[in-house]
C-alpha cells in the first residue's frame, strides 16, 4: 500500500539511536506539534540526515507515513539552523536542553502548538546570541512565556487571594501565585516583594528586552528558576531532568 507525504518545519527536541544505523526523532513542528519519526541510516557520517537529525537544529522535512503503522519516517529533510554555537558554553547548552524539555515534555503528541514551537525557535535564536551572564533570566522569561502559552502562568502582582500588596509573600501552587500570610497555611516558598515584582515584569517582557537587560544576581536567578521548576512539576506533573545540570552551569558562573 502506498504511504503518504507530509512536509513540515521543525526543532529536533530529541535524538535517540535506533539498531545500528537508525535515529529515532522527537520533533516539535509548526504544523503539527511534536511528532516522533525515524530517520533510516542517520547515524552513519554519510547520512544525508547527520546534521537535521541533531538535537536543537531546525530544518524543513519530508516525511512518509506508512498507510498501514501510520508510522512517520524522515524521506528527505534541509537544514534552516543548526543552532551550532549553542556548544560554545556549557551554560548555553544547559539552558537549551532545559528550554525543550520544558516545552516538549507539556505538548502532547499530535496536538498543533503554534505558539510552543515559536517560543522554542525563539529561544535557541536568542541563546545562540546572548552573554552567559544573561541567560539565566532568558531561561525565566522562557518559562513564563511557557505558563502563559498553556494559560497557567502564575499572579505575581500582589496577594492572588485577596489582592493585597505586602513587603513579602509565600507561594501558593494550589492558588496558582503568591499568597500573603493571612491567605495561606504554606509557609516554606517565600519571595520578598522584589523578587516578586521582577517575575511580574519578567512575564510581561519580551524575551529579547530579557536577553540584553541587566539581569538579577545569578543567585537570585537560581532561587527564581528553581521556585519557576517545582512550579512546572505541579502544574504539568512532570519533572525536568535537565534541570540540576542547568542550576549546575549557573553556579560555575559564581566560581
Amino acid at each position: 500500500m502506498a504511504s503518504k507525504s507530509i512536509r513540515v518545519r521543525g526543532i529536533v527536541l530529541k535524538s535517540t539511536s535506533y539498531g545500528d544505523n537508525d535515529r529515532i526523532l522527537t520533533i516539535l513542528t509548526r504544523e503539527h506539534g511534536k511528532i516522533t519519526a525515524t530517520a533510516k541510516g542517520a547515524q552513519s557520517v554519510k547520512s544525508a540526515h547527520i546534521a537535521s537529525c541533531a538535537p536543537f537544529a531546525k530544518s524543513d522535512f519530508r516525511l512518509s507515513e506508512s498507510s498501514r503503522t501510520k508510522r512517520l519516517t524522515v524521506s528527505a529533510s534541509r537544514l534552516l539552523n543548526s543552532h551550532y554555537r549553542l556548544s560554545s558554553s556549557y551554560l548555553k547548552l544547559s539552558m537549551a536542553s532545559y528550554i525543550s524539555e520544558a516545552i516538549g515534555s507539556a505538548t502532547e503528541e499530535g496536538t498543533e502548538d503554534y505558539w510552543a514551537y515559536q517560543l522554542l525557535n525563539a529561544a535557541l535564536a536568542l541563546a545562540v546570541k546572548a552573554d552567559d551572564r544573561h541567560l539565566p533570566a532568558l531561561a525565566i522569561g522562557c518559562m513564563l512565556k511557557l505558563f502563559s502559552i498553556f494559560g497557567v502562568l502564575p499572579h505575581f502582582s500582589g496577594c492572588v487571594l485577596c489582592g493585597a500588596e505586602f513587603d513579602g509573600y509565600y507561594f501558593s501552587f494550589e492558588a496558582g501565585g503568591l499568597a500573603c500570610a493571612s491567605c495561606t497555611d504554606t509557609k516554606d516558598l517565600y519571595l520578598a516583594s522584589d523578587k516578586a515584582q521582577y517575575l511580574n515584569a519578567a512575564s510581561q517582557a519580551q524575551l529579547e528586552q530579557l536577553a540584553v537587560l541587566e539581569p538579577p544576581s545569578v543567585h537570585i536567578c537560581a532561587k527564581l528558576l528553581e521556585l519557576l521548576n517545582q512550579y512546572y512539576t505541579y502544574t504539568f506533573n512532570k519533572k525536568l531532568r535537565s534541570f540540576i545540570s542547568l542550576i549546575q552551569a549557573e553556579n560555575n558562573m559564581e566560581s
